[in-house]
């Protein structure tokens, strides 16, 4: 087995953990995110090549990607809504 997947086995109980308290904070801040926005294209060019292990990447995601999450959980998000593709529609 890759060794950063052994590590991430070993540790599951700890990344379980971070991720807990990340989406604890999250879930914390519902009232103040808004429920949609206008979010430029992401930036990709930072990702590492090589696996960077859960706990890594679950900081990684806090840091880059959490601050453009939305309030989908509110009650002023109407979901995503798809256009049909014919006038009837």
């Amino acid at each position: 087995m890759n060794s950063q997947l052994l590590h991430d086995k070993e540790n599951i109980d700890a990344i379980l953990e971070e991720t807990r308290q990340l989406a604890s904070v999250h879930l914390s801040k519902l009232d103040e995110l808004s429920p949609g926005r206008f979010i430029p294209d992401i930036k990709l060019n930072n990702l590492p090549e090589k696996g960077i292990g859960a706990i890594n990447a679950l900081h990684y995601f806090n840091k880059e990607y959490a601050p453009q999450l939305t309030n989908s959980a509110g009650p002023r998000y109407f979901g995503f809504v798809t256009g049909g593709s014919t006038p009837a529609s």
